[in-house]
């Protein structure tokens, strides 16, 4: 079964904002997009990305950093 987190999840996992978390899907300094929400804001309520592209995005995110 698929798990999700909100937006003020991933927010507080790296200690950002929201605008910082819009920006970051469409660019970041790793190069690597974040990945797009599973579930977009509708009426008011928090995105849902999936817990296993979060995951994913880091790993590659790490990757990166480490051959950089």
């Amino acid at each position: 079964m698929a798990k999700y987190i909100t937006s003020n999840k991933v927010c507080e996992m790296f200690g950002i904002e929201k605008v910082t978390l819009w920006r970051w899907e469409e660019k970041t300094q790793w190069g690597i997009p974040f990945p797009a929400p599973a579930f977009p804001s509708v009426g008011g309520s928090p995105k849902r990305y999936l817990q296993s592209d979060v995951d994913n995005w880091i790993k590659q995110c790490t990757k990166k950093k480490a051959a950089a």
